[in-house]
């Protein structure tokens, strides 16, 4: 997830649930507001890594 006070990925814990192609159900570890932070690249996302948050308008959270 996107620690929003230093820019920086920051490992969570989550237990998921339910989850196809596009969406996967976030059982706990999350909360209302929270930012994550996925990539298909894989291990470019490691814990501490600056990143800079670029706005883009098919963003989807539900």
């Amino acid at each position: 997830m996107l620690d929003e006070k230093t820019s920086r990925i920051r490992k969570q814990k989550i237990e998921t649930g339910l989850a196809n192609w596009k969406f996967v159900e976030i059982n706990s570890g999350l909360t209302v507001g929270d930012r994550v932070v996925g990539s298909v690249a894989g291990p470019i996302l490691a814990d501490g890594v600056l990143v800079r948050v670029k706005k883009s308008p098919d963003t989807t959270s539900r």
